[in-house]
């Protein structure tokens, strides 16, 4: 009696330790999966995020070069209009010498036709 009775507890006790292992094996198998899941989820977040930055950032590095190349043409067509400007501004200041010039050379055969008028009006007096 006693040890069939002794027996039987420690039966139902091994049968209850059982079904508490199960359990515990059970959840600790739910809650892997889940930390897997969750891992998994973060990977594929850390992806989107890593993609969304990339992408930025070659839009950023497109920009900047977009931006380079286009300060470079106003440059250059900057220099070229100033070239241009310069050159005119050389054209027109070396008609005006010449102009200029011309006139001096006038002034001069006119005073010399006065200073001989004068000449001969002094001999005539």
């Amino acid at each position: 009696g006693v040890f069939r009775n002794t027996t039987e507890a420690l039966a139902r006790r091994v049968d209850d330790l059982a079904t508490k292992a199960a359990a515990a094996d059970s959840e600790a198998r739910a809650a892997r999966a889940s930390a897997e899941t969750q891992i998994l989820e973060c990977k594929t977040s850390l992806t989107a995020v890593g993609s969304s930055v990339q992408t930025k950032v070659d839009d950023a590095a497109h920009s900047a070069r977009a931006l380079r190349e286009l300060l470079e043409s106003t440059e250059i067509a900057t220099r070229k209009r100033f070239e241009k400007d310069r050159s005119e501004f050389e054209a027109r200041l070396t008609h005006l010498r010449d102009e200029v010039l011309t006139d001096v050379a006038d002034l001069r055969r006119q005073h010399l036709k006065a200073t001989s008028a004068l000449g001969a009006l002094d001999e005539r007096l």
